[in-house]
């Protein structure tokens, strides 16, 4: 009975503060018309691919999708921006053509819309899961792969021009990770997207392991869900090592919609780059709640 009694207070909670997120939302309408096509081909994108992930698929491997969230992967999101959205409108600031990092993929809910809205561009995918059944399509290439790299997929796209890298690794491995450097980096990143473990030692280790020898000298670092405990202070550490290095660097944090949009509540995220994005994103009346910057 007590379980019965927590459960019905906890869910009266988690609606409530979405009833809030959601109220919020309303008051950041973005009327850049440059984002609100970024926005509408997103929303096309991952409309198109119907579903992410099926039940029996989720019951054999979750991909690091809770429970709350999987019920809602594949449903339609309003236009209210998502990271996704951001990513692709960031790209604009970065001279050279984008050679981007993910790590933590899981289904490639976000990784697809950049395969989709983005040309000229090497996305390279992480994740300690095998790739998701419903993505496979993507990675067609089976030509000069190294036989003894396993668990590695590549594709192309030549409408596009991109080229498609999946990487089954873990972030607190560093066989893994020097197995990645070593074999699959054949040039630094300009564009890393931190997503897997939202706990402080996971990040330091991809920070150590991963990211930080293979940043280029213009780059955007960024990261999700900053809400978790210990993670944002996680966060301006790594920004103060990089900018013992590069004084010219830039950080900040705000709200913003992920995978699931409005369906679950607004994700803290914060971006490091050699990009001042933070007057970028205001010179560009792109609305984000508590867009903040730090110095």
């Amino acid at each position: 009975m007590k379980n019965y009694i927590y459960y019905q207070i906890n869910k009266i909670y988690k609606w409530y503060i979405l009833l809030i997120h959601n109220i919020i939302r309303l008051f950041y309408r973005n009327n850049n018309k440059d984002f609100q096509k970024i926005i509408a081909l997103n929303r096309t994108s991952i409309n198109n691919k119907k579903i992410f992930l099926t039940k029996q698929e989720y019951e054999k491997n979750t991909y690091g999708i809770p429970g709350h969230i999987f019920l809602k992967l594949d449903k339609p999101i309003n236009k209210f921006p998502t990271y996704s959205d951001l990513f692709i409108f960031f790209t604009r600031y970065l001279k050279k053509d984008l050679n981007y990092l993910e790590i933590g993929v899981s289904v490639l809910k976000n990784y697809i819309q950049l395969a989709d809205n983005l040309n000229n561009t090497t996305l390279t995918g992480y994740d300690i899961n095998p790739l998701v059944p419903s993505s496979e399509e993507l990675f067609n290439n089976t030509e000069n792969i190294n036989p003894e790299l396993k668990n590695v997929h590549f594709g192309s796209n030549n409408l596009n021009n991109n080229k498609y890298i999946y990487f089954q690794g873990s972030v607190l491995d560093s066989t893994d990770a020097d197995k990645f450097n070593s074999q699959i980096v054949n040039k630094k990143f300009n564009f890393i997207f931190s997503d897997a473990l939202h706990e402080p030692d996971a990040v330091k280790s991809e920070y150590k392991n991963i990211i930080k020898n293979n940043l280029d000298t213009e780059f955007i670092l960024y990261f999700d869900d900053l809400g978790f405990d210990g993670l944002e202070e996680t966060i301006k550490d790594i920004y103060l090592d990089l900018k013992i290095d590069n004084h010219n660097l830039y950080y900040s944090t705000f709200y913003i919609n992920g995978w699931i949009g409005q369906h679950e509540k607004l994700h803290k995220n914060g971006v490091i780059s050699t990009v001042n994005l933070y007057e970028e994103i205001k010179k560009e009346n792109i609305k984000l709640p508590l867009l903040r910057n730090f110095k």
